[in-house]
């Protein structure tokens, strides 16, 4: 039986390298056939999203521990996080409608249904995209700061890239808060309360 914490060996990230850039080839080859004319609006954003996505996340791993990686790896690792900022930006902002399923799970009951178009991009919004472009805006506001001494405008930077990815990651805090409450209640509730002062009290300082 194999170790699976062995590092991939060089063979095996090839063919992975393959696999994903043949994907990414592939929906683009498709995106630009007459065959995906009626996909269009949302649909064809997350489409040509993806393919970057795989593209880039191929020519990663691919590359990953080679000479290769330095030149190609930075332009790979842009070509991903770039495709999948594509992809969820245009599944919650993207034109025409979107559809999706729905899936909830309890214990072992699960239920299956269609999604309206107003739910998809509440979900895609609130869940990926928005938290995907405060990080995004956060990286922009520290890349100038980490050449600037210390100041009042790298500390505004830092403070303004902390406030975005707050604001980002809003709706999976308050998911946190809610299943803290229901499992600790109290003693949870205390917890996040401290911790949120201590938090607002680093901001101010």
């Amino acid at each position: 039986m194999e170790d699976s914490s062995q590092p991939m060996t060089a063979r095996r990230r090839w063919i992975a390298c393959g696999i994903l850039c043949a994907w990414g080839v592939v929906m683009q080859v498709v995106l630009r056939s007459s065959t995906a004319e009626e996909m269009t609006g949302a649909a064809r954003l997350a489409a040509w999203g993806i393919s970057w996505l795989m593209l880039g996340s191929g020519l990663a791993v691919g590359t990953h521990g080679t000479p290769l990686f330095r030149p190609v790896g930075g332009a790979a690792l842009v070509a991903a996080l770039g495709g999948f900022g594509v992809m969820v930006n245009g599944l919650a902002f993207g034109p025409g409608p979107v559809e999706c399923t729905r899936t909830i799970s309890f214990v072992l009951v699960s239920a299956f249904g269609e999604a309206g178009d107003l739910e998809c991009r509440v979900v895609a919004g609130a869940l990926l995209a928005v938290p995907y472009d405060s990080v995004a805006v956060a990286v922009l506001l520290l890349l100038p700061a980490l050449g600037m001494r210390d100041g009042p405008v790298p500390k505004a930077l830092r403070k303004l890239a902390g406030v975005c990815v707050f604001v980002g990651f809003f709706v999976y805090l308050v998911m946190i808060a809610l299943a803290v409450l229901v499992v600790d209640r109290r003693e949870g509730w205390d917890r996040m309360v401290r911790g949120f002062k201590k938090e607002l009290a680093s901001l101010r300082s």
